[in-house]
């Protein structure tokens, strides 16, 4: 498996396969649109990174371990660079299943991230660090939004403060829908320049 240095060094480096795996999963969505199965956008999405020049391994059995036993395996759809989780899903959008699902297999295989990208109307996508990259996560933009190739970039989540204890994966991830439902409503009732009431 691929080390990298520092957790500065590391974030950096997730942050910038982040950008190009969902760069990816942009040009997939835009060009296949919604409907098919999840194979087909894994496939496609593999052949897409690949044409970036990334390592993909899909359908790879990771070691499951649980009190420094192995106890079973996980199977992700991707593997990027041997440290990005990519699970794809192909519904209406993203529960909670889909987010536990993400968060255990990190906790479960100790890999230290997970991308969970859903292809319908348009991309969806959720990003999960593990708890050795959480800490640090101010470093690095969280991404968590529903979005086409066209929109504004993802909300990021807020900087640890010194001493303050950093937010948990199921708190990010209800934090980055509170903040996505919260800029919703501000943009609803912001129209022409007048606040309803």
């Amino acid at each position: 498996m691929t080390q990298i240095g520092t957790d500065e060094e590391r974030l950096r480096a997730l942050n910038a396969l982040t950008e190009r795996v969902i760069g990816c999963a942009f040009a997939v969505g835009n060009t296949l649109g919604p409907g098919f199965l999840e194979k087909v956008y894994e496939n496609a999405l593999a052949h897409e990174l690949r044409k970036a020049g990334l390592r993909v391994e899909q359908q790879h059995r990771l070691t499951v371990w649980y009190d420094g036993v192995k106890v079973g395996e996980y199977v992700p759809d991707l593997l990027v660079q041997e440290f990005l989780l990519v699970e794809i899903k192909a519904g209406k959008g993203i529960d909670d299943s889909h987010r536990a699902q993400c968060i255990n297999a990190m906790a479960a295989s100790r890999l230290p991230a997970c991308l969970l990208l859903n292809f319908s109307k348009r991309v969806e996508v959720k990003r999960f660090l593990g708890p050795d990259l959480a800490s640090s996560s101010h470093l690095c933009p969280s991404v968590s939004s529903v979005a086409s190739s066209s929109s504004p970039r993802p909300s990021t989540f807020p900087p640890v403060a010194p001493g303050e204890v950093p937010i948990t994966w199921g708190e990010a991830a209800e934090f980055a829908d509170l903040e996505h439902a919260a800029q919703s409503r501000s943009h609803e009732d912001h129209r022409d320049g007048e606040v309803r009431r």
